[in-house]
Parts: C-alpha cells; sequence; structure tokens
C-alpha cells in the first residue's frame, strides 16, 4: 500500500517542490507499483488556494482512469492491507 500526500498544492508550479497534485501522485504510486493508494494531506484543514475537497475529487478521477485501488477511510477509519475496503465518499455527505 502507498501512502501517498495528493493535496496541499498551488497556485503556480513554487508548490510542487514540496507537495504533488493529485495526478503526479496518482504516477507516483504506479511508479512504486503498489496495489492500493492511500492519500494523504488532505482533507483536515485548509492550507492552500483551492477547495478543501479537491484533492481527492482529482485523485479519484485520475485513480480512476489508471484503475487503481484506492482506499479513502474517514479519519481514524482502520484498513488492513489485505482485506476489502469499501471506500464511501464521506466528504460528500452532509453534516
Amino acid at each position: 500500500m502507498s501512502f501517498i500526500k495528493v493535496g496541499a498544492y498551488g497556485p503556480g508550479d513554487s508548490w510542487l517542490d514540496i507537495h504533488m497534485d493529485p495526478e503526479n501522485a496518482v504516477q507516483a504510486h504506479i511508479e512504486v507499483q503498489a496495489k492500493r493508494m492511500f492519500p494523504v494531506h488532505w482533507g483536515t484543514f485548509n492550507l492552500a488556494y483551492h477547495d478543501w475537497d479537491e484533492p481527492i475529487k482529482r485523485t479519484l478521477e485520475a485513480a480512476g482512469k489508471a484503475q487503481i485501488d484506492l482506499v479513502t477511510p474517514r479519519i481514524g477509519e482502520f484498513v488492513f492491507n489485505k482485506s476489502a475496503f469499501y471506500s464511501a465518499n464521506w466528504w460528500e455527505q452532509k453534516q
């Protein structure tokens, strides 16, 4: 399982020196040849100029195109690498 940060980027390329955007994160996952991708560094609080949920939306799109097994647990939810995991789009749910 790869744990790759997908968030807090832009505007501009200077952020990409220390943070990956979602599409580059998906490419990194492919290159390390992991079976699952666990996107991190998004969804807790907003430090960037994009919407807080933009990184996961872009990651879902890129991972879907590459047919990647993506896990998106709620904060504090357990994921076991060799067990099935249902990823709900919890960030879309109204509180």
